[in-house]
């Protein structure tokens, strides 16, 4: 039986991706759903956005939504940092750890089985966060990546604000699934997936037993509906009637399940770990990860993966709570409300 435990502030450092507009299936997305602006972005097939980028990634100064590649590679020469509890280091893996083992920036979900125990990022990922990264070697090439990440040329998110647009601990969004993979993986992480490990079906990600970020989100065995209750409180979170994104962390009764744990319901909604095969031949199913499973074959692009959490765009109270998943996002899609944080 799981219990439920005073949570464990801890460590953690990390890094975000770009955009590429293609819809889930909640709202007319792949023929362009709106930016937050109301305009529509999309990456072409080569994974930039424009003109197909070299395997050098973003070392050749390709970049996203206007900004310049000065602008781009700020993070390399001290951007501004978002706040104390993330540090401008490149990621590194169980570094100054407090009770419980996570790094700081993140926080315990316990469990009475070691194997069920995991770490959280507290907050989304920032656009702070996800620069510096960029400006990491991880950040510059595209090596590295898993089988079904081969057509994402780069890292850069569509649109990336720059330093001057005073956006630094706002939820870096514009990334697709493999550009938050990446992150996560140069973090020493991954993105949110099964308790345990393994494959996380997308018909379970909403089950508190099964997933990883609904667990944390409503407190385990508590099963709440929403991170700071059952009962929908408006306004709480950045959610149905809200002009836009808004700093991380910035409601503060948008907490839970966990303390110090924000914005899991609405702001940007969330990439999970989960994917599944779209393509190719035989054996083209649940793959976990990675897609496709064996003999799939398929390009990876667009195996469908799965969000959760809600966005400040989001329509109803339902679609703010824990449980609310889309399993019907394209891998490569990218949008300006959708971001991510990692667990480990």
């Amino acid at each position: 039986m799981l219990v439920p435990l005073a949570a464990v502030a801890c460590t953690v450092d990390i890094d975000r991706s770009r955009l590429i507009a293609a819809t889930d299936g909640a709202s007319a997305a792949r023929d362009g759903g709106p930016s937050e602006d109301g305009s529509s972005l999309r990456k072409d097939s080569a994974g930039a956005e424009g003109p197909a980028d070299d395997d050098s990634g973003l070392s050749d100064g390709a970049v996203g939504g206007g900004m310049d590649a000065t602008a781009m590679m700020m993070g390399r020469d001290g951007g501004p940092d978002r706040d104390a509890t993330r540090t401008d280091v490149e990621p590194a893996p169980d570094a100054t750890t407090v009770d419980g083992g996570c790094a700081a920036g993140s926080t315990l979900v316990p469990s009475n089985d070691a194997n069920k125990r995991f770490c959280i990022d507290l907050l989304e990922v920032t656009n702070a966060d996800y620069r510096r990264f960029l400006g990491t070697p991880a950040g510059q090439t595209t090596a590295g990546q898993i089988a079904e990440c081969a057509w994402n040329r780069t890292f850069m998110p569509v649109a990336f604000p720059a330093v001057a647009d005073n956006r630094e601990n706002y939820p870096v969004v514009g990334v697709d699934w493999c550009d938050a993979s990446k992150y996560c993986q140069a973090a020493g992480k991954k993105l949110c997936g099964k308790i345990g490990g393994g494959n996380l079906p997308p018909e379970e990600a909403d089950q508190v037993a099964k997933g990883q970020w609904v667990a944390a989100c409503s407190m385990k065995d508590m099963a709440r509906s929403y991170p700071y209750g059952n009962t929908y409180v408006a306004n709480n979170c950045n959610g149905p009637g809200n002009a836009g994104l808004e700093a991380v962390g910035s409601r503060t009764l948008c907490e839970g399940g966990y303390p110090g744990l924000r914005d899991m319901s609405g702001n940007a909604e969330e990439w999970l770990e989960t994917c599944v095969g779209q393509g190719g031949g035989p054996g083209g199913g649940d793959g976990g990860p990675g897609g496709g499973g064996p003999g799939g074959g398929n390009s990876g692009a667009n195996d469908k993966c799965v969000v959760i959490g809600g966005s400040f765009r989001s329509a109803t109270s339902a679609e703010l709570s824990c449980q609310a998943t889309n399993i019907n996002v394209r891998r490569d899609e990218a949008q300006s409300y959708r971001g991510f944080r990692c667990c480990k």
